[in-house]
């Protein structure tokens, strides 16, 4: 689905009044921004064979639910992090940087595979085959999912930054599936800035600097 297309114009007029008719109902205004924008995702990409559902909302969905464990895990060591006991502060180190290292391997981990498979099978090929090595180097046939560079850096920089102590992780997961996911975005995907992102989905207090 083009946002310059007819069908985008079914869509959005329907999304937009309803989403209006339940802002005084902040929860249920949420859910229903974050199966809208889900139905956008999947509507998107026109592949042959047609893929299933879990191909790109399934990744999406795990970038999601990885970021928001591992930004709390972290964010759960700020006291001990802080704390002027030097065994204290240095375990706390090692479990914020444990989930740290679990959003960078998982995140990149799949962009990766996505990606860079095929050609990394292909410089072994050659490689080999140079030496004089008979080898059959298979090729994957890997559909990329549309978006997953941008939702996967939106992600992963979420959990750097709450690392680093510039942000304060959002508490209701609802409202950080609708920042990764909230459908408006996805046409700026290369140039979408973070912060305005947060303010888009409401989740202001994601976006909040530690003090």
């Amino acid at each position: 689905m083009l946002f310059v297309s007819f069908d985008f114009l079914l869509f959005i007029v329907p999304v937009l009044l309803i989403s209006w008719g339940l802002s005084h109902v902040p929860v249920m205004r949420v859910l229903f921004l974050i199966a809208a924008s889900y139905f956008f995702y999947m509507a998107g990409p026109e592949t042959e064979p047609l893929q299933p559902p879990w191909y790109f909302v399934g990744l999406l969905l795990l970038s999601t639910v990885l970021d928001y464990v591992c930004s709390h895990q972290i964010w759960q060591q700020r006291a001990a992090f802080d704390s002027k006991e030097p065994r204290t502060k240095a375990a706390a180190a090692r479990v914020r940087n444990f989930w740290l290292g679990v959003s960078l391997v998982g995140n990149l981990g799949l962009l990766g595979y996505f990606k860079y498979t095929n050609f990394f099978l292909g410089v072994f090929s050659d490689v080999a085959h140079a030496l004089g090595m008979s080898v059959v180097v298979p090729h994957l046939e890997l559909l990329l999912p549309i978006g997953i560079s941008f939702y996967t850096f939106q992600t992963l920089s979420y959990t750097i930054d709450v690392w680093r102590g510039r942000l304060t992780p959002e508490p209701s997961f609802r409202k950080f599936a609708l920042f990764v996911v909230f459908f408006p975005q996805w046409w700026r995907a290369r140039s979408c800035a973070r912060t305005s992102s947060c303010r888009s989905c409401t989740v202001r207090r994601a976006c909040r600097p530690r003090r």
